[in-house]
């Protein structure tokens, strides 16, 4: 188990940050988060790494950085 990846949820992403799930959502949104699609238009996953790297204001510089499946996703409302 401590070599296997967790991945977080926008709740337990936003709990790591110590913010809203709607701050996350309109960090990933504005390409200042990156993100992982899963799924449905809200299944979003994260690293922990991600959380940390946002939160520290630092640039990952990787291709995608900031990306969800290297696309912008639309507004998160309903």
């Amino acid at each position: 188990m401590s070599d296997e990846i967790r991945w977080l949820t926008v709740h337990e992403a936003a709990d790591r940050a110590r913010c809203g799930p709607k701050t996350i959502y309109r960090a990933v949104q504005s390409r200042q988060l990156r993100a992982a699609r899963i799924g449905g238009r809200r299944e979003l996953r994260f690293l922990a790494s991600w959380i940390d790297r946002w939160l520290l204001g630092e640039q990952s510089g990787e291709p995608g950085s900031g990306l969800i499946a290297d696309r912008q996703i639309g507004s998160p409302h309903a």
